[in-house]
């Protein structure tokens, strides 16, 4: 069941310059990079196995090379996806994803919504009210995310969207 994650408001005197998050990425040492690390050897095992295993047909053996390879592209691509504000604007990146820019004056605001745990570790959906759009940018985050790094990112957020309202 998802609920939404709400931000803490922060005093900007709690903070200092030094302590803004500002980039913000997922890692493989988490919960859900561990299940999918390790569903991505039991893969590869079965399918190195599998070359030695006579009664092993050749579809079966690409059902199995098929599944492997989207385990592991799959992990690539969840632990390197990375948040980060620069210059002005708001970027997520990930190794197979399409890279997503947003000015941060375009901001309304942002939300963070915890999708519920799964298999593979928490799933979390990051969405950016904008002036440009009438639906909200969503970015889907992977099962690799450390939930502390994210609600710190999103109090730098909050504090850097109340100082471009401030000026």
């Amino acid at each position: 069941m998802a609920k939404i994650l709400a931000s803490v408001k922060v005093e900007k005197k709690d903070l200092l310059p030094d302590d803004l998050l500002t980039d913000v990425r997922a890692q493989v040492v988490s919960p859900g990079g561990a299940v999918i690390l390790a569903v991505a050897i039991i893969l590869t095992l079965i399918l190195f196995f599998s070359l030695y295993i006579p009664s092993i047909q050749g579809m079966q053996f690409v059902i199995v090379a098929v599944l492997t390879i989207g385990c592991w592209g799959y992990l690539l691509n969840s632990f390197t996806e990375t948040l980060r504000v620069e210059n002005g604007r708001l970027e997520f990146r990930a190794w197979m994803s399409r890279t997503k820019h947003i000015d941060l004056q375009d901001v309304n605001g942002i939300k963070l919504t915890d999708l519920g745990i799964r298999l593979n570790g928490d799933q979390y959906l990051f969405e950016v009210l904008t002036t440009q759009d009438s639906k909200p940018v969503q970015i889907s985050l992977g099962p690799c995310w450390d939930r502390r790094h994210l609600m710190n990112f999103i109090k730098t957020m909050q504090i850097l969207l109340d100082e471009l309202n401030n000026d």
